[in-house]
């Protein structure tokens, strides 16, 4: 997989799970499709936002692992397990699912 097939994934599981499950509940609490577009348009920017974050970590530590590594580098080891071995048996398949 290369780098614009990667980005091209990531942006299609981000963007079809925005459309097709947050939509509903944001306009039935708001009433109001100008305020709802604002605040979509204010969460994307967060999210931007946050996306930079990741990549200046990943830019910082060139390691794979991901996430693993960045939380070994920050807490230790045993935190860094704890969270592969969450994520690996909890949050990855609840998230696929």
């Amino acid at each position: 997989m290369g780098l614009i097939s990667a980005i091209l994934m990531i942006v299609g599981t981000l963007i079809g799970t925005g459309i097709f499950a947050s939509p509903g509940p944001l306009f039935e609490s708001v009433h109001c499709t100008q305020t709802s577009f604002i605040i979509w348009a204010f969460a994307g920017v967060v999210c931007t936002i946050g996306a930079f974050a990741y990549v200046e970590l990943g830019t910082m530590f060139p390691a794979s692992g991901g996430d693993f590594q960045y939380l070994r580098r920050a807490y230790g080891k045993k935190v860094a397990w704890v969270f592969g071995w969450s994520y690996i048996t909890i949050l990855n398949p609840i998230g696929t699912a």
